[in-house]
C-alpha cells in the first residue's frame, strides 16, 4: 500500500500535527472515560471527537498547547513537502496511484476555508493521536509510525482544505495546504 512517503497515522484514530517543541506534552489515550457531561477527556478523546476536517484542541497540562486535527474519518495521513500538503489517503490502488491523482488535480481543487493557526519556530509533527509521545521512543518505541517532522516557517497560516477525485488512476484524497495569513 505504501511507497517512499511516511504515514505515521491511519489506524482507528486521527492525524494530529503538534509544535515539534511541545510535542511532548501529547499524552494520546489515558483510560479516561467519556463524558456526556464534558468533563475531562484525554488527548485522544479531544481529537476524535474533531468531525469537520480541521479542528484545534488543547493538549498538556492545563491545556496550553494547541494540536491542528485531521478530524472526520481517520485516514493515513502524510505531508507531501514537494507539493506543500498534507494528504490523507481514502482510497488508491497505490501510493503511486495516489500521487499521479492528487499531482493532476491539485491546480482544479477548489479550496474550502478551515482554521488558522500560529506555528512557532520549530516547525511541526505529525503523529497518530491514538499514541502519547512517549510511545515512539524508548525500548518499545513504536518504530513503524514514527512522528513526521513538518519544516514550515514559523507564522500564522489559514489552513485550507479540498477534495480530490480522479478516475484514473482511481483515487480519493483529502489535502491540506497552509497559506499565510494576516495577523
Amino acid at each position: 500500500m505504501r511507497g517512499r512517503l511516511a504515514w505515521p497515522s491511519g489506524g482507528d484514530a486521527p492525524a494530529v500535527l503538534l509544535h515539534a517543541a511541545s510535542a511532548s506534552a501529547w499524552r494520546g489515550p489515558t483510560g479516561t472515560e467519556y463524558r456526556d457531561d464534558g468533563g475531562t477527556w484525554d488527548d485522544h478523546d479531544r481529537a476524535s471527537n474533531v468531525d469537520d476536517p480541521l479542528g484545534l484542541v488543547a493538549f498538556g497540562a492545563e491545556g496550553v498547547h494547541e494540536a491542528l486535527v485531521l478530524g472526520g474519518e481517520p485516514l493515513p495521513s502524510t505531508y507531501v513537502p514537494e507539493l506543500a500538503i498534507v494528504l490523507r489517503w481514502w482510497y488508491a490502488r497505490s501510493e503511486a496511484d495516489l500521487l499521479a491523482a492528487v499531482e493532476t488535480r491539485l491546480p482544479h481543487v477548489r479550496w474550502e476555508p478551515g482554521v488558522t493557526w500560529q506555528i512557532p519556530p520549530g516547525g511541526l509533527v505529525m503523529i497518530d493521536a491514538g499514541f502519547s509521545w512517549s510511545d515512539h521512543f524508548g525500548p518499545d518505541a513504536l518504530t513503524h509510525i514514527a512522528p513526521l517532522p513538518i519544516d514550515l516557517p514559523a507564522g500564522r497560516y489559514r489552513i485550507e482544505t479540498a477534495g480530490v477525485e480522479h478516475r484514473d488512476p482511481e483515487a480519493t484524497a483529502v489535502i491540506h495546504r497552509f497559506m499565510p495569513a494576516p495577523i
